[in-house]
């Protein structure tokens, strides 16, 4: 055996073989990895998801309200970008195009802003303005991806399952708020 490794061809078998060795463990080092990085993402993924409520305060992220009071439905479609609130509402009476600038909203009509104090009549302010709504929906306890509470004689559902989005769902006899939010 010795005499084998003392020869050429001996010595060059010898370096194929510590070659293809180390080939094999920089492959399964590298085949390992990526699924470390993904184990690593879904523990922190898992960890957000473990708060009742995303904290959506000071960030920018668009929602989707279906609300329906006394079978009546009134749509709100908009975003949140640098705190400044834009969007639209849907009624019976038609379609308005709003903004919330510094805590005042105003009815948009081409170029020019009008100020309205009605944009949410008859509506729960708790659960039209996000900033109201997260200390609720946080105080729930939900640790599930889909879970069920109560608020104030409300049902309240919570769906984080959704990708970079979630649902609140909140019911009370003739009221159904339908919130959808989706973040980046």
């Amino acid at each position: 055996m010795k005499d084998f490794f003392n020869t050429t061809k001996g010595k060059s078998l010898f370096k194929l073989w510590l070659w293809v060795v180390f080939i094999l463990v920089v492959y399964i080092v590298l085949t390992l990895m990526p699924n470390a990085s993904k184990e690593n993402d879904e523990a922190i993924t898992h960890t957000d998801k473990q708060t009742t409520g995303i904290d959506l305060t000071n960030k920018d992220y668009s929602y989707s309200y279906k609300i329906t009071i006394n079978e009546e439905n009134i749509l709100l479609n908009g975003e949140v970008i640098n705190n400044i609130d834009s969007g639209y509402k849907e009624t019976k009476d038609g379609i308005i195009k709003y903004e919330k600038i510094d805590g005042t909203y105003y009815q948009v009509n081409i170029d020019e802003r009008e100020e309205i104090s009605d944009l949410y009549n008859n509506l729960e302010p708790n659960f039209i303005d996000y900033a109201l709504l997260y200390p609720i929906i946080n105080n729930l306890n939900c640790s599930e991806n889909v879970c069920q509470n109560t608020y104030n004689e409300y049902e309240v559902t919570i769906d984080k399952s959704l990708t970079n989005s979630f649902k609140v769902t909140i019911e009370k006899l003739n009221e159904i708020y339908e919130l959808t939010y989706t973040y980046k």
